[in-house]
């Protein structure tokens, strides 16, 4: 990030407030800060790691979805049905150059920005649009 903003203030030299002003605005909203602690439900389900932090937190029109990293920063995909704690699975995940993928046998769990993509055997199966929330 510090390296980003050095290079904002090089381009802004240059006259470019409108492009740097769209690159942090579309960054922040798809990658909005970390917001704080895990939820103690998905922190229970992690052992051994430290201070579990609450990177992103999704619901879409049917489902809560949030990612978490540890003290030694492993990743990991908390997602439940909306108002059904009891359909909620907790996978180790991992980052990558979209988001955060977690696998569980056949089915993939992918958070790219604000979307929810379910795949099934490789085959999308879901693709969700998620707005931030606090858990």
């Amino acid at each position: 990030m510090v390296a980003a903003c050095v290079l904002a203030t090089l381009y802004l030299g240059a006259g470019n407030w409108e492009t740097v002003q769209r690159f942090f605005g579309e960054h922040l909203r798809t990658n909005p800060a970390p917001a704080g602690t895990c939820p103690a439900k998905v922190a229970r389900s992690i052992s051994g790691d430290g201070p579990v932090n609450l990177v992103a937190a999704y619901r879409t029109s049917q489902h809560d979805v949030i990612i978490c990293r540890t003290g030694t920063s492993r990743f990991y995909y908390h997602g439940e049905v909306t108002g059904n704690p009891g359909s909620a699975m907790d996978l180790p995940a991992r980052k990558t150059a979209k988001g955060y993928l977690a696998v569980n046998g056949s089915y993939t769990y992918e958070v790219r920005g604000r979307r929810i993509i379910v795949s099934r055997s490789g085959q999308v199966i879901g693709d969700y649009r998620g707005r931030p929330f606090k858990p």
